[in-house]
């Protein structure tokens, strides 16, 4: 695939999984680059169709949500509501821990956290992730994004969107691809249940 928005290859590793983005077993990291190219399409097709935005973003099989949490740190200007849904119910816990990351208060509740594990075990890794916090913290400064719902729902069920979820803008999803993360449903044919 051909770049048309992120044209230079930059360095991501402050919003490594695990590093202040929140990780879990079972959750995959989307390549940053690409996720912030195709979030760039999505809005540059809306506006070729008259939609300036701001847009409401959702991602309807989020995991831990670390998909949209980097679209929302790189792009939030453009986004006014995301919404982030999961069947998996304890992969929400995580969705709503790196959602909260998109607010000053979240970001600044895991800066105390790497604080304190730096001073515990005085480690590298943790100073390099207070650096990384201190750099994404500078990404969210005077910009918010005004609603971020995350809800438990099997997509590939009837009527499992959330009541809210009828002006969605964009939808964007790493689909479970049978390495890392299944498909937990009750369908037979997930994919085409989903679409």
């Amino acid at each position: 695939m051909e770049y048309q928005f992120e044209k230079t290859r930059k360095n991501y590793e402050h919003f490594a999984s695990g590093r202040v983005l929140y990780n879990a077993h079972g959750t995959t990291s989307f390549p940053v680059r690409l996720g912030s190219e195709i979030i760039q399409r999505c809005f540059h097709i809306l506006r070729s169709k008259g939609n300036e935005g701001p847009y409401t973003v959702y991602d309807p099989c989020c995991g831990g949500a670390y998909l949209l949490t980097i679209i929302g740190l790189l792009h939030r200007r453009h986004i006014k509501t995301i919404f982030a849904s999961d069947i998996n119910h304890e992969l929400l816990d995580i969705a709503g821990k790196n959602l909260s990351l998109l607010s000053s208060s979240g970001m600044e509740t895991r800066k105390k956290q790497l604080q304190q594990l730096f001073e515990l075990y005085n480690k590298a890794s943790h100073l390099e992730a207070l650096e990384s916090a201190d750099y994404l913290t500078s990404l969210i400064s005077n910009e918010s994004l005004e609603e971020i719902y995350c809800f438990q729902a099997d997509i590939t069920a009837p009527k499992a969107l959330h009541e809210k979820c009828s002006n969605v803008d964009i939808v964007i999803a790493d689909l479970p691809y049978g390495e890392i993360v299944s498909w937990q449903t009750d369908s037979t044919y997930p994919v085409t249940h989903f679409f």
